[in-house]
């Protein structure tokens, strides 16, 4: 679950199926994460459900889920068509375009892949995606604007993804709000831009610092 303020809960469901969070009073978004069950065929079905909860209270929220029994397989390729085969990350498959609004549809990390070696496979229940790639820190390409892929109950459908060659760079430094480095932390940092390109970066924990190349050509 998610909080309105930022705030993030998690727990495992039990064989049955069932599970219990604990959370702070006001409005969560609850929805279901597959990070632990990648092989499962089942993905949350519609957007993230909004519950307000107050101190003390308990509220029930059921979560669906929907067979994904579709596969969008491919390769990770250069702008001369060639497999890149050195690379890795993640691809997803959104039911949203960039800039509409957040938990529409498929949304969040029921649906994805990892890639190996410059080739995915992604299961998706019938429907129409936007299919993207986030890179892993240090890569040398970025990633440029989602693919829209429509696909059919139990088609197996090849799309590959393009991806440009880093020629800048972004540093700098994680502070806290009195200006002072924040480091020996697990922090993530990431940019995104307005074709819902995306790229990670590489941190210094030690240090309280980063940095990430990233590609001018994926927002002329």
């Amino acid at each position: 679950g998610e909080g309105g303020g930022g705030g993030w809960a998690g727990t495992n469901t039990d064989s049955n199926g069932n599970f219990s969070l604990k959370v702070f009073p006001g409005k969560w978004m609850v929805q279901m994460d597959m990070w632990g069950a990648r092989d499962s065929k089942y993905v949350l079905d519609g957007k993230p459900q909004q519950v307000s909860i107050g101190s003390g209270e308990t509220k029930t929220v059921n979560i669906s889920l929907v067979k994904a029994n579709s596969t969008i397989a491919g390769s990770i390729v250069d702008t001369n068509g060639s497999v890149i085969s050195d690379m890795w990350g993640w691809v997803f498959a959104n039911k949203n375009k960039s800039g509409e609004e957040e938990g529409e549809g498929f949304d969040g990390p029921g649906l994805g892949g990892s890639v190996n070696k410059g080739q995915f496979s992604v299961s998706v229940p019938a429907g129409t995606y936007q299919l993207g790639l986030g890179p892993m820190p240090g890569s040398s390409y970025s990633s440029g604007e989602p693919v829209s892929v429509t696909i059919a109950d139990g088609q197996t459908l090849t799309q590959n993804i393009t991806v440009y060659p880093n020629d800048m760079t972004i540093t700098g430094s994680i502070k806290d709000e009195n200006g002072s480095t924040v480091s020996n932390v697990f922090m993530q940092v990431f940019a995104t831009n307005k074709n819902g390109g995306w790229q990670n970066a590489t941190i210094n924990q030690s240090t309280g610092t980063y940095s990430m190349s990233v590609s001018s050509a994926v927002d002329p």
